[in-house]
């Protein structure tokens, strides 16, 4: 009875839509709204994040064959570095216990420490994003694994670290948060760490440098004729994007190739062009569930902030920021999709150890956060500048936090973290080398 208990609330807290929508349901309890009023929003915040996971299915779906067509069109070989395949796969090979372990009771003791740090401190933002956490989990258990510690100590050692991850990291993207957020609400992700630095710092200094001219050039301000008017509709222009993204390796590789191993025999300028659609499809599906959610937990969060966790805020995924501007998340992207395969090219040609593939997901998500926060701070300059630093970062700082996984030893070969987790793997793996290392 007790493990089944357990395993639903390990279920719960690792089902996003089924966590926030908890938050949400005691907010609303917590401002003694009547009961269908508690319901209603219990059920539309739930829904509207099951539109944004759809949406977001639909993204990664359509951009799953990317990776594959650069590796067989220009020969790119090496790492994998995307969080979810890397944490499913070390649960698979044995850190399941852990993983789930650390998870759970990390997130508790979050919650603890915000109550306890809320009224008080900078750290004041409650991480709301269920599978960021999973993933961070995950390179937490990595790098214990790595030194040596399973089981409990493991566990308990790991929910410490995650909590303390879990509390910090808002706080230091949200001087460049609040001003996009009108402070309603916060990110909480793993790209907080490079947010602060790439599209927050860095553009910040340039603005500075150029006496203040660089944040008066907005992305968002950019005026568009009417003939072009339709290019600032998110979905029109990631659609044409990635359009361009997908004919680069599909013309290379011919009809033979794609259509006998990509496109189950559809003809290969038609299948390109449809994955390049859903993947806008996928934008426009994700923005919709988006601007609903956020309908119904900021008014929700307000119980938590008044009455349950005095002062707290909302830490919540990167897309809910995507609505707020659109040119800046499209040149951000396109920045990271010019620099990223690049990269690859550079480290096969300087001979490392390992090249990273180059990850159509981060091209997008990490692109699109990081024009965002950049066009406020430092404009188009800023953008682009910090957007060149952010692409180089992720596909660089893998190949330093490898060692720190511990992934050779589970028989991970081709796997790894990306920069998201890999900068807090070196952090944790620094901080116990003196106690654990051998």
């Amino acid at each position: 009875m007790i493990e089944a208990l357990a395993k639903a609330l390990l279920d719960i807290l690792s089902t996003p839509a089924f966590t926030i929508s908890l938050v949400a349901l005691v907010g609303l309890i917590a401002l003694r709204k009547k009961a269908y009023e508690v319901i209603t929003g219990f059920l539309r915040t739930f829904i509207a994040l099951l539109i944004v996971v759809a949406g977001a299915i639909t993204i990664v779906n359509a951009l799953s064959p990317l990776n594959g067509l650069f590796v067989r069109a220009f020969g790119f070989r090496g790492v994998y570095t995307l969080e979810e395949v890397t944490t499913a796969s070390a649960m698979a090979a044995g850190l399941g216990f852990e993983i789930g372990a650390i998870f759970g009771l990390g997130f508790i003791l979050h919650l603890i420490l915000v109550r306890l740090l809320a009224a008080r401190t900078p750290f004041k933002h409650i991480y709301l994003t269920g599978h960021v956490m999973w993933t961070m989990a995950g390179a937490i258990a990595l790098v214990l694994f790595n030194y040596g510690l399973r089981g409990m100590s493991a566990a308990t050692l790991g929910a410490v670290l995650l909590a303390i991850y879990l509390t910090v990291a808002p706080a230091m993207v949200w001087p460049f948060v609040r001003k996009i957020t009108d402070g309603q609400w916060n990110i909480g992700h793993t790209q907080d760490f490079g947010l602060m630095v790439f599209g927050g710092l860095i553009p910040r200094l340039i603005n500075k440098v150029t006496g203040g001219k660089a944040a008066k050039m907005e992305a968002e301000g950019l005026k568009f004729p009417e003939e072009l008017a339709f290019l600032k509709q998110p979905g029109i222009i990631s659609g044409l994007i990635m359009l361009f993204v997908f004919l680069i390796p599909t013309l290379y590789l011919g009809p033979g190739v794609i259509e006998k191993e990509f496109s189950g025999g559809t003809n290969y300028i038609v299948w390109a062009i449809i994955q390049a659609l859903t993947f806008a499809a996928g934008i426009e599906v994700l923005l919709f569930g988006v601007r609903t959610f956020l309908g119904e937990i900021i008014p929700a969060f307000k119980g938590i902030s008044e009455r349950v966790i005095p002062g707290a805020i909302p830490a919540l995924d990167v897309p809910t920021v995507y609505p707020l501007r659109p040119i800046a998340l499209m040149l951000g992207v396109i920045v990271h999709v010019i620099v990223v395969p690049f990269s690859t090219i550079l480290q096969a040609g300087m001979g490392l150890p390992m090249v990273i593939l180059p990850n159509a997901i981060y091209m997008f998500f990490v692109g699109a956060t990081t024009g965002i926060l950049a066009d406020k701070e430092g404009g188009i300059p800023g953008v682009i500048v910090g957007s060149i630093l952010s692409a180089f970062w992720y596909m660089f700082l893998p190949i330093w936090a490898y060692p720190f996984l511990g992934l050779e030893k589970l028989g991970l070969t081709g796997l790894s973290m990306s920069a998201d987790c890999g900068i807090w793997a070196i952090i944790y793996g620094l901080i116990l080398r003196p106690f654990f290392g051998r």
